[in-house]
């Protein structure tokens, strides 16, 4: 079933992968010293949470396509941030294509948690991907750093930069 074009998926997705690459090319400028830090209440530092976070966004993309996704790299314990970019680039690609000729609503996966819709899974997208900048925040906002802003509204602006402004109002 082909995407509507006025779907909102793409959008979405295309909004969660920009808001992570934000996140790490801003974690890419930090000192390694708090890149190796962590805090209570988070799942482990920077680094680790970032590839975690794309890891299992490979293992969502797996569950939706009912395939193993070659065509993206696996995450790895010690992932420098470079390459957990260029694994949450080749998901955006793959994430998009999905979008392009999404599966129809009320497709079931099966897995050990159960039966699971696909609706289930691309929500698990955005909330753990959510969850895990949160975590990032909380560590760069503990060290007196302040997190960039990566949510839906400076995207939004960031886009009609790049695009164009939208039609004006009627």
């Amino acid at each position: 079933m082909p995407s509507s074009p006025d779907s909102p998926l793409p959008y979405m997705l295309a909004f969660h992968h920009w808001s992570t690459l934000e996140l790490i090319a801003f974690c890419e400028q930090q000192p390694a010293t708090l890149l190796e830090s962590s805090r209570p209440g988070v799942y482990g530092t920077i680094p680790e949470t970032l590839a975690h976070m794309a890891a299992s966004e490979r293992m969502f993309l797996a569950a939706v396509m009912e395939a193993d996704p070659a065509d993206v790299p696996a995450a790895r314990d010690g992932m420098p941030l470079s390459e957990t970019a260029a694994l949450i680039r080749g998901l955006a690609g793959a994430w998009q294509a999905y979008a392009a000729n999404p599966l129809p609503a009320a497709t079931y996966r099966y897995d050990p948690r159960g039966t699971i819709r696909i609706e289930t899974i691309l929500a698990q997208v955005m909330n753990h991907g959510s969850e895990h900048r949160a975590e990032v925040f909380t560590i760069l906002g503990t060290a007196g750093i302040q997190p960039p802003s990566v949510n839906p509204w400076a995207y939004e602006r960031m886009r009609q930069s790049r695009e164009g402004a939208p039609p004006p109002r009627p």
